[in-house]
């Protein structure tokens, strides 16, 4: 299948279960390529130099497949961190991915499947909440109210998780 050629919207209205097909091995795929890597160093670069302390906790929400969590790891040794996604798929990518870093890794990462946002979720403070998606541009421009919808969701699950 050419994942390019995606319906977004059809995709998102077959619901949750699309994570874990069409519309996460997208996502996958996007996430290997070279701007995507570049993007994901980038990222790391500059979470590097925010802290002027290591972060004891970071929280990478949507993490899919890891990316960030791998780049993080050596990093910050010292921190532990968060995966959270919808997808049982990318959570395994991520899992084999975390496995090259050694044996103990699951004692720093603890990675949780959940439809996003999930308000449920155990709270805590969190030094650091991630929310990276690169490979996401849209084809048009948001009208100005679904924008600040879309923003209040976004600062309610920030206020939640960093609680």
């Amino acid at each position: 299948m050419d994942y390019r050629k995606i319906d977004f919207d059809q995709e998102l209205d077959t619901g949750p279960k699309t994570y874990n097909k069409t519309l996460g091995k997208w996502w996958l795929n996007q996430s290997k390529n070279r701007t995507h890597g570049y993007a994901y160093r980038k990222i790391a670069e500059h979470m590097s130099s925010f802290f002027g302390h290591p972060p004891k906790r970071i929280i990478d929400y949507g993490c899919g497949a890891g990316h960030m969590l791998t780049r993080l790891y050596h990093r910050f040794p010292n921190s532990r961190f968060t995966g959270i996604d919808g997808s049982s798929v990318m959570l395994e990518v991520a899992s084999k991915r975390l496995q090259y870093l050694g044996r103990g890794w699951k004692q720093r990462v603890e990675l949780i499947e959940t439809e996003l946002p999930d308000f449920s979720l155990p709270g805590g403070k969190a030094d650091a909440l991630l929310f990276v998606f690169p490979n996401i541009v849209p084809s048009e421009e948001p009208e100005e109210e679904d924008e600040d919808l879309h923003h209040a969701d976004d600062l309610a699950v920030a206020k939640y998780l960093s609680q």
